[in-house]
């Protein structure tokens, strides 16, 4: 990390790498410059994607044990250096130290869930219509991977695309947010503290200006297999057209216009309560934020007034936004709706960038507030007659990530949870919720792919088909000490040979074999015992036990089964494998 008068750092291959250009990091609630930080160039993007590369070849065959291990240390790691996560989380983005004491927290527990599921992430055996086949699915690490992080909760978005990614093989190219790189530069430190090898995890973070340039030479770059992207829709937009490009694929979480949805047996206080936290938490900066209100109109009044008396006492609550720009798109949207506001809206007095908490009573489609998400700490608040009536408003949007039902009716609940176009639905609780043991994830405009437990390790695995049927094998063979001339068919000559039959395929018991030739010499023997020699080599897990000299023929048998006799000459379909071992005469016999 750096110091008060260093830049913060990129990270490649564990070591620190200082830039001649950086970039002034901004306290928004001060307007200070905190401290500033190295700018990374196209040929720095470059250098962190070859080096994850040349990591991704050894860490790939990591055992799932050091990996587990690994993500547990840096969650042991946060635990021990919560403080000064908090402190960084509030220097760069003006966040509450109650939001920046949950990123921590629930960083860890998000680690400690991806450990716990390394070892889930396991293959099938499927059928296969071909006789005596085998088929395997394994689950192999896509490769390096370029995970995208935004700032509003810097540690628990950046933490779990990271930590998922290296917990099942892959290596990383982080790209920090320009608005907190001194926060997730500290996320890098604890995997290298943590004894992370050198280039499983690199960072960059780059000046806004050239923020494009370096994203395309990351996903461009022939080692990058993957990205994870958690932004805005409008960046979303961006960087899955760069991906297409390179036909590179991403699993995206953008952003959220969160219904909720107040039936008339619900806990109004209650559900009152939550709504207006779940609208102002981290100044509405959070994709899971209550954006839109939808109230029964039997309890619609008592509603309302219970939710404006809640919203009036959250100001400290909702804390600033991060930047200036935040705060006056949220502004804007909200004056467009003029005297639709029943509470709060915007303060010109106000010495930080921030806006009130605000209400908005039945805007209208055409204005922007009823499709378009804030960031910030409002909410619109709808009037409707029935459940109908909600379910049809709730998915008249762009978006699809996150929704919450207020019912003491579990029966109507899951009724309107199903009908639901969002991937995740909760009842009778505040929107900004998720389960480091559930999936998470978007539909339609809120993005694609899975995060969280088994489902986030899944989306940094391929699935490799692998088929095996009997084969033939051949071992070259050499003279008996004191160079004796193995002549086994007693025909002389150059073409000599003699086999050996193993019963069973490769992959079940080795439960048998033999040795069978017309002449029972010592050449014979000898070559019998190089034969089960080369098998043993080979790793067949038999043991030669003996021979015996039957019908004028030598066997060399181990493990015989009662009441099966050998083959000497297996037909080409036969479930045993054949290991045919050549005995040239030289000089002939």
């Amino acid at each position: 990390m750096s110091t008060p008068t260093s830049p913060v750092p990129l990270w490649i291959n564990n070591q620190p790498i200082l830039t001649t250009s950086t970039f002034p990091v901004i306290q928004a609630s001060t307007g200070q410059t905190v401290q500033h930080a190295c700018s990374a160039s196209a040929t720095d993007a470059t250098n962190a994607a070859s080096s994850s590369w040349t990591a991704f070849q050894s860490w790939r065959d990591s055992t799932h044990v050091e990996r587990r291990d690994l993500i547990l240390r840096v969650a042991d790691y946060f635990a021990s250096n919560l403080d000064d996560f908090v402190a960084c989380q509030i220097l760069e983005t003006s966040c509450t130290k109650e939001w920046a004491k949950n990123n921590v927290n629930g960083s860890i527990s998000y680690l400690r869930e991806i450990a716990a599921q390394v070892s889930s992430v396991t293959g099938t055996i499927p059928p296969i219509e071909k006789p005596r086949t085998l088929g395997f699915v394994f689950k192999e690490p896509i490769g390096p991977v370029l995970c995208i992080a935004p700032w509003n909760a810097a540690l628990i978005l950046a933490t779990r695309g990271i930590a998922s990614a290296i917990a099942v093989g892959c290596t990383v190219v982080f790209k920090a947010s320009e608005i907190c790189p001194k926060t997730h530069a500290g996320i890098v430190k604890a995997f290298v503290d943590s004894g992370c090898p050198a280039g499983v995890l690199n960072q960059l973070q780059t000046k806004r200006e050239d923020a494009a340039e370096v994203t395309e030479a990351l996903i461009a770059h022939q080692a990058m297999r993957k990205v994870e992207f958690i932004g805005s829709a409008a960046v979303g937009r961006v960087i899955g057209q760069v991906a297409a490009k390179y036909l590179k694929p991403v699993v995206m979480e953008l952003g959220g216009k969160c219904p909720a949805i107040v039936l008339d047996d619900a806990d109004v206080a209650e559900a009152a309560r939550q709504c207006a936290l779940g609208a102002v938490m981290h100044h509405g900066q959070i994709c899971f934020s209550t954006e839109r209100i939808i109230v029964l109109e039997g309890i619609a009044r008592r509603f309302q007034e219970l939710l404006v008396e809640q919203m009036q006492g959250l100001e400290e609550v909702a804390g600033s936004a991060v930047s200036d720009s935040i705060a006056r798109h949220a502004e804007d949207v909200v004056k467009e709706c003029g005297d639709k506001t029943i509470v709060g809206g915007v303060d010109g007095t106000a010495k930080s960038p921030s806006l009130k908490p605000t209400i908005v009573l039945n805007p209208e489609p055409s204005e922007r507030i009823f499709d378009e998400e804030t960031f910030g700490p409002s909410a619109s608040l709808y009037v409707v007659k029935d459940d109908a009536a909600a379910i049809e408003l709730a998915n008249r949007s762009s978006y699809g990530l996150n929704a919450t039902v207020w019912t003491k009716d579990m029966s109507r609940f899951m009724k309107i949870a199903r009908q639901l176009e969002y991937g995740q639905v909760h009842a009778n609780t505040i929107s900004i919720y998720t389960s480091p043991t559930g999936s998470q994830g978007g539909v339609k405009g809120s993005g694609f792919g899975r995060q969280n437990g088994k489902w986030g390790l899944n989306e940094f695995v391929v699935d490799k088909f692998v088929s095996c049927t009997p084969y033939l094998l051949s071992f070259p063979n050499t003279l008996p000490p004191g160079g004796r001339k193995p002549c086994l068919l007693g025909g002389g000559g150059a073409g000599n040979s003699f086999s050996v039959t193993i019963s069973s395929s490769p992959f079940e018991r080795k439960d048998r074999m033999w040795y069978e030739s017309p002449a029972a010499d010592e050449e014979s023997s000898f070559l019998a015992a190089r034969a089960c020699a080369a098998a043993e080599g080979r790793g067949y897990e038999f043991a030669c036990e003996g021979l015996a000299k039957t019908r004028g023929n030598m066997r060399f048998m181990s493990g015989l089964q009662p009441g099966r006799q050998p083959q000497a000459t297996p037909t080409p379909d036969s479930t045993d494998m054949i290991m045919k071992v050549d005995a040239p005469c030289p000089g002939g016999c």
